[in-house]
């Protein structure tokens, strides 16, 4: 276990995965169902864990008896984002009561463990920043000017995600039924996918200065890169668009509102809606099975912007 006194990927994996066969066993043994309660804040522990050892281990290799400035700095950025989305997730599993996610994985044995060894490799390529930059000979480098951007962009991406987060869960709290397109959503559909994607750049920004290589590079990547192909192709937005089409796409509000909003980058609703934009929602749409009324939204859109 002497490799888990330095910075390391394969430090990082195994701390990830010792946390995640601890959650799991104490979701699954001696439960007549599994649990999917912990899972998100599993996850929120397992991140707290690695930049734990990342930072111990930089403690013990550091010629100065204190971690790097730029580690330091990354270790602590990415406890707050997880220890915010964690609580938030768990918090919000509790409250609804169930993630239909799970709800087939927990009956088959062998597929309840895939979600938790994806986890292990996820916490793990999220915090590849994080542990490359520990990892690297140059890790001392002082920060610059452009660091200091660097953190201005993960500060800003956490600040609209933390946002987004709190207006949707307080508006579905009053309205369990309704499609939240207000606050920071009436500047695009998902602005808290945004703020993920948007902090995790900042993050490898900050790290990239002291990689050599492109093995580093590539690994440190991981990070944005895995956050995106999450949210645009898998368990993010792929999801959210077909409940979302399912619910609402028969209110014309709703597909007007879905007309003039941006995706994903946020920005002014569009004042004037084109031929184009009632083409790319009916598509939308379409993709998910649903039809809509657009000689209906049109109707609405024609009038001022509204949130429902």
């Amino acid at each position: 276990m002497a490799f888990l006194l330095r910075p390391s990927l394969l430090s990082t994996l195994t701390v990830s995965a010792a946390i995640q066969t601890s959650a799991y066993l104490y979701s699954t043994v001696g439960r007549p169902v599994p649990t999917e309660h912990y899972y998100d804040l599993s996850g929120s522990l397992t991140h707290l864990a690695i930049v734990a050892q990342v930072l111990a281990s930089s403690f013990a290799v550091s010629s100065t008896g204190l971690p790097p400035a730029r580690v330091a700095v990354l270790g602590v950025l990415s406890s707050v984002w997880a220890a915010r989305l964690g609580t938030y997730l768990y918090d919000r599993v509790k409250r609804v009561g169930k993630d239909t996610r799970f709800d087939e994985l927990k009956q088959d044995p062998i597929r309840w463990t895939a979600p938790w060894a994806f986890q292990t490799v996820w916490c793990a390529a999220l915090q590849a920043p994080l542990t490359m930059a520990a990892a690297s000979a140059f890790a001392a480098r002082p920060l610059s000017v452009l660091d200091a951007v660097a953190i201005g962009v993960f500060v800003a991406g956490f600040a609209i995600e933390t946002l987004a987060d709190r207006q949707k869960n307080a508006y579905k709290t009053a309205n369990p039924t309704g499609a939240m397109t207000s606050g920071a959503f009436a500047a695009a559909v998902y602005p808290n996918y945004f703020g993920e994607c948007l902090l995790w750049w900042g993050a490898y920004a900050l790290a990239a200065p002291v990689l050599v290589g492109t093995a580093a590079h590539a690994t440190a990547l991981a990070a944005p890169l895995v956050t995106a192909t999450l949210l645009f192709k898998v368990s993010g937005i792929p999801l959210l668009e077909k409940s979302a089409w399912t619910k609402y796409g028969s209110d014309p509000n709703y597909v007007a509102y879905r007309a003039r909003t941006n995706v994903f980058f946020p920005w002014f609703p569009r004042t004037s809606v084109s031929d184009a934009d009632w083409e790319r929602v009916r598509v939308a749409a379409a993709a998910v099975g649903v039809s809509i009324d657009v000689d209906a939204a049109r109707k609405v859109a024609s009038s001022k912007p509204k949130a429902q």
